[in-house]
């Protein structure tokens, strides 16, 4: 499989996660997940699983991008470069299974 995703090799993906971006947001404007659950209309596992990037217990990745999406918004963060983010490193671990 090719490692590359809009022209960016995966095997060389560096910064922080996304879920890590997300949390440490959330934290400085001194939120909880609980609201940001309640502000989404998402259950707090499913901000848990974000902020942790534990995308294996969320839905399919379509779901997964948009959730990050409207995370972002909510915290005034520009997504974009998150769902790059997420994308490149869920392209590299299915990469990653299927050699094994």
């Amino acid at each position: 499989m090719d490692n590359t995703f809009n022209g960016f090799d995966s095997s060389s993906i560096k910064g922080p996660m996304p879920g890590e971006v997300l949390r440490e947001a959330r934290r400085a404007r001194d939120l909880s997940m609980q609201y940001i659950a309640n502000q989404l209309r998402l259950g707090i596992d499913i901000i848990e699983a974000l902020e942790n990037d534990d995308y294996k217990n969320l839905p399919v990745a379509a779901f997964v991008q948009g959730y990050i999406r409207n995370y972002a918004a909510l915290l005034g963060l520009n997504a974009d470069p998150l769902i790059t983010q997420y994308v490149l490193r869920s392209e590299e671990h299915t990469s990653e299974l299927q050699s094994h």
